[in-house]
Formats: C-alpha cells, sequence, structure tokens
C-alpha cells in the first residue's frame, strides 16, 4: 500500500497540516465573507475583510499559506474553538 493512499496522510493533510485560523482571522457579521484578517497576509493589512467570492458565485474562499478555504469552513471552526475555550 503506498503512503499517498493510506488513511494516515489523508490525516496528516487534512487535520495536521490545517492551519490554526484563529491566527490569522476573526469574525465579523458586517462583512460578506464573515471574516477579517488579523494579522498581515502579504499586501492585505490587518482588519481588511478576507475572501473573495467564487467563480460560482455561491460561496466565498481566502488563499491562506497558499492553498484556498472556503470561507463557510473557516467560521465554522473558529466557532467549534469558541465553544470549546469557553
Amino acid at each position: 500500500m503506498c503512503f499517498l493512499k493510506s488513511k494516515t496522510f489523508i490525516y496528516y493533510v487534512f487535520f495536521i497540516m490545517t492551519p490554526d485560523f484563529s491566527e490569522y482571522f476573526y469574525l465579523d457579521s458586517a462583512v460578506y465573507s464573515g471574516l477579517r484578517w488579523k494579522k498581515r497576509n502579504g499586501r492585505i493589512a490587518p482588519g481588511e475583510k478576507a475572501g473573495t467570492l467564487y467563480k460560482t458565485k455561491k460561496h466565498y474562499v481566502v488563499q491562506l499559506l497558499g492553498k484556498k478555504y472556503n470561507c463557510d469552513d473557516i467560521i465554522a471552526k473558529l466557532k467549534e474553538n469558541k465553544k470549546l475555550v469557553r
């Protein structure tokens, strides 16, 4: 069995390599995507809205560390983290 197709690799890619979104974003309901940048990311300054409307115009995406993430998934992860902290 190839390592690339093993369950261990899939777990590693999706759970271990996912960045801690709370370091990069915070929730803001005034923005369509629901997210704002917490720290500088390239040319984007802290406090600017995060996310662009995807081609299908059904959801917003954010590119972070060379990978695209759905804003809805990030929001769910941030809300889940808030519940765990309290």
